[in-house]
């Protein structure tokens, strides 16, 4: 997404957004909405604007999700995307 020129800040991007939402408000890195599509699912459709070159700039956030996935937790959405 974009403001003013500017892409807007996304809160799983940053190291502490993610430590907050997990270790401290207890959020479940793994959870999906309704068609489910999960944290996993995002990260991998995710613009060129937000990855960057060759996806480089997702990639911290990937190495702490695959950290935190449990065994045959979902990685894409129930319709096959």
């Amino acid at each position: 997404r974009r403001r003013r020129g500017r892409a807007v800040e996304i809160p799983w991007r940053r190291a502490s957004h993610r430590r907050y939402l997990v270790d401290v408000a207890g959020v479940d890195a793994t959870q999906t909405n309704d068609a489910g599509c999960g944290l996993a699912h995002w990260l991998c459709i995710a613009p060129s604007a937000v990855a960057g070159r060759r996806g480089a700039a997702l990639l911290p956030l990937a190495a702490w999700l695959l950290a935190r996935l449990r065994a045959g937790a979902p990685a894409g959405a129930r319709d096959g995307h």
